[in-house]
């Protein structure tokens, strides 16, 4: 009975344990996109580059012109075409653009049962 019972145990555990540290994709997209204003990344507090965490800001406004799924991708990524992409990006990279410039950006969002649904927003350098 007691070697059940830890068996139980054991199975409850490992199941607790492996719902809670999977994060599940629902997009993944690399987007092409034109850039509708000029912007250039801002420095954001001196001490971040100590912590390794990201230095700049910058705010993109741009048109998609092409999204395809990238790396695994749960559903469409046609909703960001033909569409303004308007976002604050944090980077530890410098970036100045002029209206008109191409850029592609990699937005993965995904949603972890801890946490509600978060995007990561990416510049993406050639």
């Amino acid at each position: 009975m007691k070697d059940l019972w830890f068996s139980g145990l054991l199975v409850l555990l490992l199941s607790a344990t492996a719902s809670t540290a999977q994060a599940s994709y629902v997009n993944s997209c690399l987007l092409k996109a034109e850039i509708l204003a000029p912007t250039t990344s801002q420095p954001l507090a001196p001490d971040a580059a100590s912590t390794g965490e990201a230095t700049t800001r910058i705010h993109v406004r741009a048109r998609v012109f092409e999204a395809t799924p990238n790396g695994r991708a749960d559903s469409g990524c046609t909703m960001f075409l033909d569409g303004e992409f308007d976002r604050v990006i944090h980077s530890r990279n410098t970036y100045s653009f002029q209206a008109g410039d191409r850029i592609r950006i990699q937005v993965t969002e995904f949603d972890d049962r801890n946490i509600s649904m978060t995007e990561t927003v990416r510049i993406k350098d050639d």
